[in-house]
């Protein structure tokens, strides 16, 4: 009797702990990337590069890492939310850096246009390879923000 009653306690406290935990993560919000240190600082062409050379090294070097991409600006797409993805890399290809901005920093952006030089800063969250050659590949990164050119 005692040790059912031992159980009950135990599972009721792992229940409200776990109910604490998913509180917790459900009102969680993802950290400004502004505050965050940079792990790499490179041209949109060089990364495009890196990946196309070895995928699987590239992944391993740069996936989950803040990084600060500088590039021509392909195109603007605001998408039907009103979240905005700036397109970084070279017109002649059709590989790119795709950031998808900060809802916090989305003012910052607006008056970007096509051709304009820019540095964002980002989280790389993965690489989609094209394996036709057609299509280019993308590398995303997320949480971005444009960063003031020195």
């Amino acid at each position: 009797m005692k040790i059912k009653k031992n159980r009950l306690i135990l599972f009721v406290f792992a229940l409200i702990g776990f109910g604490f935990y998913g509180v917790h993560e459900y009102f969680r919000s993802n950290k400004d990337v502004s505050g965050l240190k940079e792990n790499f600082r490179m041209r949109a062409d060089d990364m495009i590069q890196a990946f196309a050379t070895n995928e699987t090294v590239a992944e391993k070097k740069f996936i989950g890492k803040i990084i600060v991409v500088q590039g021509k600006l392909k195109e603007v797409e605001k998408d039907e939310k009103g979240y905005y993805t700036l397109v970084l890399g070279d017109t002649g290809t059709a590989s790119s850096v795709r950031c998808l901005i900060d809802t916090l920093h989305t003012n910052d952006i607006k008056a970007m246009q096509k051709g304009d030089s820019v540095v964002l800063k980002g989280m790389l969250v993965g690489y989609n390879a094209d394996a036709t050659g057609l299509l280019g590949s993308d590398i995303q990164l997320n949480r971005c923000m444009r960063m003031n050119e020195k």
